[in-house]
């Protein structure tokens, strides 16, 4: 959840962590698909959405997550598949 005080552009930098295989990443903002496409594994990606004025709610879904426990990198049990900064601009 975002709570903006106005409408605005905000920016996006997205990052599929080097253990996870291509996987599909959608980004909605307010059910509004602001990214959608295949990463590999260490690719970054930069993107712009629209805030509106109130609760603005991000959802970000995967077509896989992985452990890297799972997989040997580390101890790190924890399923992830993509990090996501927010930044207003």
């Amino acid at each position: 959840m975002i709570n903006a005080e106005s409408e605005d552009t905000i920016s996006f930098d997205g990052y599929a962590p080097e253990f996870i295989p291509k996987n599909h990443i959608e980004v909605r903002l307010n059910n509004e698909t602001i990214f959608a496409g295949n990463l590999a594994g260490g690719a970054k990606v930069s993107f712009d959405g629209s805030l509106r004025k109130g609760t603005n709610e991000v959802d970000v879904s995967c077509e896989r997550e992985v452990s890297p426990a799972s997989i040997g990198v580390n101890s790190d049990v924890r399923p992830l598949a993509f990090r996501l900064l927010i930044k207003h601009k």
